[in-house]
């Protein structure tokens, strides 16, 4: 079965029940492939968040100015 991709664009404080679902709860249907954000610091915090509890490799992360390019490499 090919699992649907997500990108979370501007991942605050409710995209972390949107991070655990893709990761945890219905990963065999779903697959992180990307961050977008303003902030490297809060993509990091995610990301770290993706290794330390859900053991799942980094996720590429782009800067908002990226969206289109992140869009066209994915």
């Amino acid at each position: 079965m090919n699992r649907r991709k997500y990108v979370i664009v501007g991942p605050g404080a409710r995209a972390t029940m949107y991070l655990k679902a893709i990761l945890q709860d219905y990963r065999q249907y779903a697959e992180l492939v990307r961050l977008c954000d303003i902030s490297p610091i809060r993509m990091g915090w995610f990301n770290r968040l993706a290794v330390d509890k859900y053991h799942r490799p980094p996720i590429a992360a782009y800067p908002a100015g990226d969206f289109d390019r992140m869009i066209r490499e994915r």
